[in-house]
């Protein structure tokens, strides 16, 4: 299934000329992880644990949205909302997956470059 994901971020604008994602940021892949820890012991039932959540991680082309990613990394500048999006790719869009973080900082920026054939180079955020 080919689908877009945007990322709008509160101060932070990207490229997208999407209608709906006008100035997001096109994202090429995201990771995000809560684990809970949790044990089963005969007779005892299901117990739950302590719940470990790992930052949102994604890739994008660099673009405009670089140096302020820099910046607010640098700085530890709080970031009020940022807004993940998936959306089916085609005639008929369906956005089919939504994440709303809140009170945010940029914990990592990752520029790389590569010159095996990409239009462009790339960071992990």
């Amino acid at each position: 299934m080919a689908y877009d994901i945007f990322l709008k971020i509160d101060g932070i604008d990207g490229e997208s000329m999407d209608d709906k994602h006008k100035n997001e940021i096109e994202v090429l892949g995201w990771r995000w992880n809560i684990h809970q820890e949790s044990t089963m012991h005969a007779g005892s039932g299901l117990g739950s644990g302590k719940v470990s959540v790992t930052n949102l991680e994604f890739e994008h082309y660099i673009d405009r949205a670089s140096p302020n990613l820099f910046k607010y990394c640098a700085s530890g500048k709080h970031i009020p909302q940022a807004i993940l999006v998936m959306r089916k790719a085609g005639g008929n869009p369906l956005e089919y997956l939504k994440y709303t973080f809140t009170d945010l900082i940029v914990a990592v920026v990752s520029p790389s470059g590569n010159r095996e054939g990409e239009i462009a180079s790339r960071e992990r955020i």
